[in-house]
This record gives structure tokens, C-alpha cells and sequence, in this order.
């Protein structure tokens, strides 16, 4: 082994050896777009750090190119262009010795080796040429580094055709949950129940005739969910419920944050509540920041089942429910119950795609979406009574139980898909594949 080489470098399989990027790339930046030019009906893509990000007139690379994201939390990710493509100066263009080098080799070794580890940490991670030159990375013969990319890519075809019925798989399982909810909020779900029965949907017009819920009328209800009326405040429900707005089930609360200045404000006394610690939907507990007493008194405290939902940004619609008291940022506004209303109740009836349609179509269309305080409580919302609501719940949870297992046994399957894909990347470079 060469002695100039770092100690930890591992003794590679002869006639591999360990080179410095530097010496078999060179790298240079894309050339600026303007997002006017890159969003028109361009024929040929555009490359960002990324990887596409829109379409141009016009191209500046005939081949296709090895590019590395240069800027951004995911700087250092790679991607190998199309042919005929423009790229910006989001990413940074490789250069490589084609008589030693193999572009998809490059490939799939950088991206085993992470090169955003090698970014420079400030509050826009960066990554450039003079950071990753010295980096050392293993190269065999270009004959067996053609035949590594080979056998890569038969491992990884196998895997991605798993992953995608994977995928295809847990998107069955929301929309399975989404008609859940519509048969739900429609008192259709349980209606065969021998212990309980709701009453089917009728609906009366003028001349007081039923509607076939069979065969929903198109005129009255919506299309895109024929459960659900276009208009609410129509007599589309079941015998009992009624159109209420947001503003009718509870008090609207939307948060605050106590000032970061005061470090007073800030302990472990309550979660201080964001559109991130949503993640967690109806079993909401923990947040990533936490305020005391003294910044109690500068926020919103919730009592335990508020129904919290996301009205400003790009996730506007998330919900959750607290299972701790706490406050929220004031990005959320939060629903405090009546006495008439089943926490869980209303809680499915937010996630909706009914709710969060209504949510998104309010909110103000610019590019940072905003759904005010008023504008929320004026959303229409569906009033059950009490008995109803919590066997309406049951319904709903013994069915999404039997989704959440089926759900957490994709996700374990896709991390063990990837764990495999990162052992075959492992093998490979350290010659074992081949």
C-alpha cells in the first residue's frame, strides 16, 4: 500500500488501489436558470442538486453527465443526467478519466460513501471541489468495475421491483383509510352492524323525495366523493346529524411562541408544540422544543385532547392530537372541545380528505399557503350525536388497527430492502461482489 495513504484506508484485493478524487475527477458549476425559463414547456430537463427540477428550450450537455447536488441539506447526493440537459449552478458537473473511470462505478461508489459528510456545516451546507478531492475512494480495473456495476444493478433490479410493490402497497392502505373515514362521516360504515345500525343517509329536496343512496345524486354531491355533499348545510346525513361549522364544536386557539431571547421561557415543563411534532397524529406527546411555567404564561396552554391542525406552510392540513398539555407555535390552530364532542370524533374528521380539501381550497393561494383564525372556524364540519360519535370511533379504530400492523410490516420490509441495498454497496466496494 502506498505510505502516503491515511492509516485507516482497509488493504484492498490485488489490482485494486486506493486513489484521491482530485486525481481522476475534476468538478465544475452548473450555469444559472431562472425558474421562469426552467417551469415553461421546455423540451429538455433541467438538473438542479436534486436532480430535475424543470424543462428548457435548450440543453448545454449532449451526453449525459455525473452531477453532484453542490448546496442544501441534501448537497452531495448524485445523479446521472439525461442526455441533452441543462444544468444548473445548484450542482456541481463531474469531469472524470473515462480510460480509467466507468461513470456508473463513480456512481454508485460515491453515493455508498456519502459525500454530504464532506459538506461544510453552516446554515446552507456546501460541498465543493476542494472538499472532496482529497477524499480517497477504491478503483479496480475498468473491465471489473463494469462487471461490479453489472452485477449491482442485477441485485438492485430484484430489490426495486419489491420496493415498489411496497410502496404501491402503502398507498392502498391510505386510501383504504381515506374510505374509511368518507363511509364514516357519510354514517355508512357500520350500518350492517348487528349491535348498532345508523340510519341510511337520506337526503329530502323540495318536494320532500328521497335521494337512491345507492346511486348518490350528482347534483347534490361531490363528485370527487359522493359521500360527501357539495354544499354543506344540505340535508345529506343521517337522521340526527347536522352541518355545524369548526366555530360550533369548540373554541379555536391558535399558538404563540414565548420569546427565544428570554431562555427563561424555555425548560422541560411543556411541549411547545410544531407542525413536525404532528407526526405523530392522534398519540401527540412529545415536541422538539419545551417551554416552563414562566413560558406558559407567554403561551396558549391546551388541556389534554385539543385537536391541533397545521394552518400555515408547506404542511398545511397536518393534525394531530396532544396527549400532554402543552401550547403550540403559531403555525397551528387548535380546536378546545365542547362537552358534546368526541375528541377522537373530531380528530378523524380533520384528517379527512373531505376536511382537508376544505382546508387547502380557504387558505390563501401564495407560495407560503395561510388559512387565518376566522377562516378556519368558518370551515364546515359534521355534528353526531355523543352515542353515535364513539361507536363511530370504535368503527374507525378496529379498522385502521388492522392497517397500522399491516403498515409497520411494509415499513420494517423497505428498511430491511434498504439495509440490503447498502450491503450489496459494501460488498462491492470492498471486492467481494464479483
Amino acid at each position: 500500500m502506498n505510505s502516503n495513504l491515511p492509516p485507516n484506508l482497509p488493504r484492498l484485493k490485488a489490482g485494486w488501489s486506493w486513489v484521491k478524487l482530485g486525481d481522476v475527477i475534476k468538478v465544475s458549476s452548473g450555469k444559472g436558470l431562472t425558474s421562469e425559463k426552467m417551469f415553461g414547456a421546455g423540451k429538455y430537463p433541467v438538473y438542479g442538486g436534486n436532480g430535475i427540477t424543470g424543462y428548457y428550450d435548450e440543453f448545454l450537455f449532449e451526453d449525459s453527465r455525473l452531477i453532484i447536488g453542490r448546496v442544501g441539506a441534501k448537497c452531495g447526493v448524485l445523479h446521472i443526467t439525461k442526455p441533452k440537459s441543462w444544468i444548473t449552478d445548484n450542482a456541481l458537473i463531474v469531469d472524470l478519466d473515462q480510460n480509467n473511470v466507468f461513470i456508473k462505478y463513480l456512481f454508485y461508489c460515491l453515493t455508498f460513501f456519502n459525500l454530504n459528510k464532506l459538506s461544510v456545516s453552516t446554515a446552507q451546507p456546501v460541498i465543493s471541489g476542494s472538499k472532496i478531492y482529497p477524499f480517497h475512494i477504491p478503483l479496480p480495473p475498468l473491465p471489473e468495475q463494469k462487471k461490479i456495476v453489472e452485477k449491482i444493478e442485477e441485485l438492485f433490479s430484484g430489490l426495486d421491483s419489491g420496493v415498489a410493490s411496497l410502496k404501491k402497497a402503502k398507498e392502498q392502505l391510505r386510501l383504504y383509510r381515506q374510505s374509511v373515514l368518507a363511509f364514516a362521516f357519510s354514517g355508512r360504515l357500520n350500518q350492517d352492524s348487528s349491535d348498532y345500525k345508523i340510519s341510511r343517509i337520506k337526503t329530502k329536496n323540495k318536494s320532500s323525495k328521497s335521494i337512491n343512496t345507492e346511486k348518490p345524486n350528482p347534483a347534490i354531491q361531490n363528485p370527487g366523493n359522493p359521500l360527501i355533499p357539495v354544499n354543506p348545510g344540505s340535508d345529506n346525513l343521517p337522521d340526527g346529524w347536522k352541518w355545524v361549522s369548526v366555530a360550533d364544536i369548540g373554541e379555536t386557539i391558535t399558538g404563540t411562541t414565548p420569546p427565544k431571547k428570554n431562555s427563561e421561557y424555555y425548560s422541560n415543563d411543556y411541549p411547545l408544540y410544531k407542525p413536525t411534532d404532528l407526526n405523530a397524529g392522534i398519540n401527540t406527546r412529545y415536541a422538539s422544543d419545551n417551554i416552563s411555567e414562566l413560558g406558559a404564561t407567554k403561551a396558549r396552554l391546551l388541556p389534554i385532547k385539543s385537536v391541533m391542525v397545521t394552518c400555515i406552510g408547506a404542511t398545511i392540513g397536518k393534525t394531530g392530537m396532544n396527549k400532554r398539555v402543552g401550547a403550540t407555535n403559531q403555525q397551528i390552530n387548535s380546536i378546545v372541545l365542547n362537552k358534546n364532542c368526541v375528541p377522537e370524533f373530531v380528530y378523524y374528521f380533520c384528517i379527512s380528505d373531505f376536511f382537508q380539501k376544505q382546508i387547502k381550497e380557504h387558505s390563501s393561494s401564495t407560495t407560503l399557503p395561510i388559512l387565518n383564525k376566522s377562516k378556519f372556524e368558518s370551515l364546515p364540519f359534521i355534528e353526531a350525536p355523543m352515542d353515535q360519535q364513539h361507536q363511530i370511533v370504535s368503527e374507525i379504530e378496529k379498522r385502521f388497527s388492522e392497517t397500522d400492523n399491516l403498515e409497520k410490516a411494509i415499513d420494517d420490509s423497505l428498511e430491511k430492502s434498504e439495509a440490503l441495498r447498502q450491503s450489496i454497496l459494501k460488498q462491492a466496494f470492498e471486492g467481494r461482489l464479483v
